[in-house]
Formats: structure tokens, C-alpha cells, sequence
């Protein structure tokens, strides 16, 4: 049954439901929000697709009007960017060195790309633009990168199933995850990146 702006009763625990699909860094990005009340949970929801806006005119390696994209053509210097460019600049460093450079977005043959760490962590902060206005049952999955804040029912953490690489139509495992991420690559959906 739907209800106004998108609202929806959900099957668990009474809880009603607002999903919304955002198209943006040539993908689609995925809201659902939970709970028992949900008036106003659309202009949050809102909120966090203007920051996932944002973070393209930031990071896009597609835009020729981003910021990583004059840093990448020698148009600006790192210290000439907007400081939460740098600041994820700086967190892809020190993941770089985690990881002993099995993360390395300087190993590109343009430059630099950080999107395999932007994605996540955009979803990680449009989540909490939800949960901060409000709405804290809420899960937000950016191709494959889903950050999950509180739970999809009453004392039920959210259920993230993991794609068969191979096989569309199956799910190899669910993982339960109530305020954290799930991460996960493949060719499957846009072909090697």
C-alpha cells in the first residue's frame, strides 16, 4: 500500500518504508528507510542525494568540471582543492598503506581516481545525513558499497545479499548488518573497472 511521498507500509513489524533510487556517478544509488513514523523522511532523504550530487562534482573522473578531474590534468594542485577533496585524498593515502598498495588509486594511468573508495564512503555519510535528520533505520547501497545504520524491522538488523558473480538470479550469502558496511566488486555490472 502506498502512502504520500513514497511511503509504504513495510511487511515487518508494522514499520513503514520510504525507498528512493538516485541516478548519479553513472550508477543508481538506493535508499531505504525504515520506522514506525516516517513524516518528513523524504526531505532527508533529499538532503543526502544533494551531498551524493556533490561528491560527483567533486570526484567524478568523468566530469571535465570536477575537481579530481583538474588535479588530474595538471589544472590544480592538491593544495588548491577544497578541503574534503584533500581529506579523501589523505584517507586514500593511509588505505594505500593498509593495504600495501593493493588499494592504490595513484596506479591509474590518468593521474588519480579515488572512486573505489569514494563510493563507500559517500554512502557511509548520505546514511548518516539520513539517520542525523531523524531517521535512523536506514540503508543506502551505492552499487554494491551499502552502509547500513539501525535496523530494517523492529530488532531485525538489515539482510545485504551478495550477488552470485556468475548467476544474476542467485544469492551466494546474507550478511546481517546492523550500523556498519558491506562492500563488494565485480564485473558483472559495468564490466572491468
Amino acid at each position: 500500500m502506498h502512502l504520500a511521498d513514497g511511503v509504504q507500509f513495510a511487511d515487518a513489524g508494522g514499520w513503514q518504508r520510504l525507498t528512493h533510487q538516485e541516478p548519479v556517478w553513472g550508477t543508481v544509488v538506493t535508499f531505504d528507510v525504515r520506522g514506525p513514523e516516517l513524516t518528513g523522511a523524504k526531505q532527508a532523504v533529499d538532503f543526502a542525494v544533494t551531498f551524493l550530487h556533490d561528491v560527483d562534482a567533486w570526484f567524478s573522473t568523468y566530469r571535465p568540471d570536477s575537481h579530481i578531474t583538474a588535479l588530474r590534468n595538471g589544472l590544480r594542485r592538491r593544495d588548491e582543492l577544497p578541503d574534503i577533496v584533500e581529506q579523501v585524498l589523505q584517507d586514500c593515502e593511509y588505505v594505500r598503506e593498509l593495504t600495501n598498495g593493493v588499494f592504490d588509486p595513484w596506479a591509474v594511468t590518468d593521474g588519480v581516481d579515488p572512486s573505489g573508495y569514494v563510493k563507500g564512503w559517500a554512502a557511509e555519510i548520505a546514511a548518516g545525513v539520513v539517520a542525523g535528520n531523524g531517521f535512523p533505520n536506514v540503508s543506502v547501497n551505492a552499487a554494491g558499497d551499502v552502509a547500513c545504520l539501525g535496523f530494517q524491522a523492529p530488532d531485525q538488523p538489515w539482510a545485504v545479499g551478495i550477488r552470485h558473480p556468475l548467476h544474476a538470479d542467485q544469492i551466494v550469502r546474507v550478511v546481517r548488518v546492523s550500523n556498519g558496511n558491506v562492500a563488494t566488486s565485480g564485473e558483472y555490472e559495468r564490466g572491468p573497472h
